[in-house]
This record gives C-alpha cells, sequence and structure tokens, in this order.
C-alpha cells in the first residue's frame, strides 16, 4: 500500500535509525493508542447509543487505516512487528509486497492522521455525540440502563484518544521527519567528501587544480627549465 508522496519524501526509507529511538517510542505510543481507541469505540458505542455495528466499523475505517500505516512505519518494534507479520500474511499480504515500511510511511502516517483530524472536526459526529451528552452523566434517572454511565465514561475516553493520539502522532512525526531530513543532508554531505566530491578544488591560472601544481613534498619546484643550461665536457678531452 503505497501513497506517492513526490518529493515531499524524498530520501526517507529504512527502518528508524537510532537517533530517533525516543521518537519511535512516541510514535509506538500514538498507534497503539489509536488501535485500543477505535475497538473502544466499536464496543462501546452501540451499548451507550444502539447504533449498528456495522456502521460505526464503516465510520472506523480511517483510524483503522491509519494505525495500519503505523503498524508498516514501526514494524521494527517486537511488538507491533508481530502485527505486521500477521497482515502481511493475511489479508495485507499485496501491501507487505508493495511497500517495505520504516520511514517510507512516515509521510503517509501523517497526512492520513491530518486528514482524518481535519474531517472529523467539519463533521464532528463523535464529538457531538460525546459534548451532548456528558451532562446525563450527572442524572441517572436519565440512563437507558444502569450502567449506561459507565459504558459511557469508557466511550467518551476512547474519542477524545483517539483525536490526542492521532494530533501527538503528526506532531511526533512531523519532529522525525525534519530530524531525519536535516540528518540526511549531513551524511550526504559527508558521502560526497569520502568520494572526492566535497569542496572543490582551487583552479590554476591554466585550469588545472593547485594540487596537481605544486611540487611534491621534498622535491624542488622546476621551474624556468633551460635545455643544454648546464657544462658538459668536451669529447677527447683529457
Amino acid at each position: 500500500m503505497v501513497i506517492p508522496m513526490g518529493g515531499m519524501g524524498a530520501g526517507m526509507a529504512g527502518p528508524f535509525p537510532a537517533e530517533l529511538d525516543h521518537r519511535f517510542r512516541q510514535l509506538k505510543r500514538c498507534v497503539l493508542a489509536m488501535l485500543l481507541s477505535a475497538l473502544g469505540v466499536i464496543v462501546f458505542m452501540p451499548m451507550c447509543f444502539n447504533a449498528n455495528v456495522f456502521s460505526v466499523i464503516l465510520s472506523s475505517l480511517n483510524i483503522v487505516l491509519n494505525a495500519i500505516f503505523g503498524i508498516w512505519m514501526l514494524q521494527q518494534d517486537p511488538l507491533i512487528g508481530r502485527m505486521y507479520h500477521c497482515l502481511t500474511t493475511t489479508i495485507c499480504q499485496p501491501c507487505g509486497e508493495q511497500c517495505q515500511g520504516g520511514l517510507q510511511c512516515l509521510m503517509p502516517f501523517m497526512l492520513g492522521n491530518g486528514i482524518t483530524v481535519f474531517l472529523n472536526i467539519i463533521q464532528p459526529g463523535d464529538l457531538v455525540n460525546v459534548f451532548g451528552n456528558i451532562g446525563k452523566l450527572f442524572q441517572p434517572m436519565e440512563w437507558k440502563s444502569g450502567l449506561w454511565g459507565f459504558w459511557f465514561v469508557f466511550y467518551a475516553t476512547c474519542v477524545l484518544t483517539i483525536y490526542i493520539s492521532q494530533i501527538s502522532g503528526i506532531v511526533f512525526g512531523y519532529l522525525a521527519y525534519k530530524q531525519v531530513r536535516d540528518a540526511g543532508v549531513t551524511v550526504s554531505g559527508g558521502s560526497w567528501s569520502q568520494g572526492g566530491g566535497g569542496a572543490p578544488a582551487r583552479q590554476g591560472p591554466t585550469g588545472g587544480d593547485d594540487a596537481s601544481q605544486s611540487a611534491p613534498e621534498g622535491r624542488p619546484a622546476q621551474q624556468n627549465f633551460q635545455a643544454f643550461g648546464g657544462q658538459g665536457q668536451r669529447l677527447g678531452s683529457g
């Protein structure tokens, strides 16, 4: 499953480097929170509002898709790696063949979460459910059942956790992207220098390099050479 990013993700490939271990752990928490919260919404929303389970699953597909991006991105983690292996050997086998994961999925993960948050804000169905019914917590007589208040607390917590984890994933993902991008420029410069592509050598007056025109160490420079300028001996003399 590959989303073309053009030049935005150029050079972003391979696993997370060791320098990004802290960002890796932060993104892992976001992905796990998204997965658990999406599951919680699927379970508790029908209990609170008598919603159809199938429609709730369909409305949660965007969250699940973003979490799948996160699983591909963090596949080198032991826990998430098991999820990745399970998906690539079952329903997502074509995706595993097309996308190698790692940093390549960082940009799709950020964009997917950003689009989902934006759409949920302009059409805040779940937020309306949370803030429109929060007053009933203090009116047990209006509860549909004796446990409605408890189910609603779990549902509201899952909804708010989804938003927090998505926004946090965007922020931490951008910080990781920025650090990799800046580090990539430094690393590229070092490889250029090792391959002779660093700072260009200064040109001499004849177009050659100064290094090629300078005399080797320990040898005097041969300048103003004149043929037959030395003293020889005549044939037949002495």
